[in-house]
């Protein structure tokens, strides 16, 4: 298999940058020993490797896109068979048919849309494989997207965190995604990365406060407490859910 090492043009790779790169290159090589490689399309990263903001506690984002969705049961049970073996690569599988119709498969395990894939093609990175063509890929229109992801935390992930079915961190790294598609309604048009977000949100506090978390962690309960009243705060203040 031809591997697209394009962070063979990174300069000044770090420490860790070169241990996930090692881990990233071992989980292709699995990906293309197993029974499902026939059935794979392309392989992308995405996420904090490609945009070099990676930490100890990150994972390497791989999305294997297959052609059919009754063969992502397979990747899956291959993948979790093996998750120690592959960390810290987490391996994501989505289908082709998921993504044009922007419908998951019934049994699908994705947390978002398929249509944020799609939208963000351009700022993930071609392992291996044929690119995908996002004509002919629905998508939801900016504010659609922005008004459910507004909807899920006042409906479900903040209600889901009081009740500890929720991580904090898993809540927190939430609201870079919406203060991103708030920003791509306005006319912005970035890489979803934290350095892009930030600047083009210099006086968000609440973003602030998240890259403190991401960047400088602590279970400090007061700084979480404070988090998490100023979002529900922010979430109160702007326009009505329906």
């Amino acid at each position: 298999m031809k591997i697209n090492r394009f962070w063979e043009e990174w300069e000044n790779k770090t420490k860790l940058e070169k241990k996930y790169i090692i881990s990233l290159e071992k989980a292709v090589i699995w990906i293309s020993q197993q029974s499902f490689f026939k059935d794979i399309q392309a392989v992308y990263v995405k996420g904090s490797f490609v945009f070099r903001e990676l930490n100890e506690k990150s994972d390497i984002d791989l999305v294997p896109i297959v052609k059919t969705n009754d063969v992502l049961d397979k990747v899956r049970a291959l993948r979790d068979a093996h998750k120690e073996e592959l960390n810290p690569a987490s391996i994501l599988p989505m289908s082709i048919q998921e993504l044009k119709e922007n419908e998951l498969y019934a049994k699908s395990e994705l947390k978002g849309q398929p249509d944020n894939f799609v939208l963000l093609l351009p700022y993930h990175k071609l392992v291996y494989g044929k690119p995908i063509n996002p004509e002919g890929c629905k998508v939801r229109p900016l504010e659609k997207i922005k008004d459910d992801l507004r909807s899920g935390f006042v409906k479900k992930l903040i209600p889901m965190y009081k009740k500890r079915e929720f991580g904090f961190t898993q809540l927190m790294k939430k609201y870079p995604h919406l203060a991103y598609w708030e920003e791509r309604i306005n006319g912005k048009v970035f890489a979803p990365s934290w350095k892009a977000i930030l600047k083009a949100r210099p006086g968000d506090d609440l973003l602030q406060q998240a890259a403190e978390f991401r960047f400088h962690p602590t279970k400090n309960k007061r700084k979480r407490e404070k988090f998490i009243k100023d979002l529900e705060e922010y979430l109160s203040r702007k326009e009505i859910i329906r």
